[in-house]
């Protein structure tokens, strides 16, 4: 659970919380769902939105990963090992910027899989990198 979560339902200890991590776009009025929370563009609607805040990106591996491959020195360098890829849609791509640099890599993922969650622990296992929010990953720096 997210300690987001578990913090909010300490202040508040008449509220409960039924959540579903899902990557689909909810019909949130027809599911009786109170609180969205969406990544990324939102397409128009007649809905109250408002930004919480930004995510950044890096890109992980698990030191057990990492002593057992070849350094990495260029983008193209990761078209040699194993990646990990959240994958919500039929893309497999990540764009990488470095500065005002931006390269767009086409991937060949070991493990594609449409749930962050998973990513993060199959980089925590060691099976490669990935593209993870920064703030998933805080304890693999």
């Amino acid at each position: 659970m997210n300690s987001w979560v578990t913090a909010y339902l300490t202040r508040n200890p008449e509220v409960s919380v039924a959540a579903d991590y899902s990557n689909r776009i909810a019909d949130i009025i027809h599911e009786g769902i109170d609180v969205s929370i969406r990544v990324g563009q939102l397409p128009d609607s007649e809905l109250s939105a408002r930004k919480l805040g930004d995510i950044y990106y890096r890109l992980y591996a698990h030191p057990s990963y990492l002593k057992n491959t070849p350094p990495l020195e260029t983008p193209a360098d990761l078209a040699d090992r194993s990646l990990i890829h959240f994958n919500p849609s039929s893309n497999s791509r990540w764009e990488l910027t470095d500065g005002q640099v931006t390269r767009h890599l086409d991937l060949q993922p070991r493990f594609s899989v449409n749930n962050n969650l998973a990513v993060r622990q199959a980089v925590a296992e060691g099976l490669g990198i990935a593209l993870l929010p920064t703030f998933q990953a805080e304890d693999f720096n």
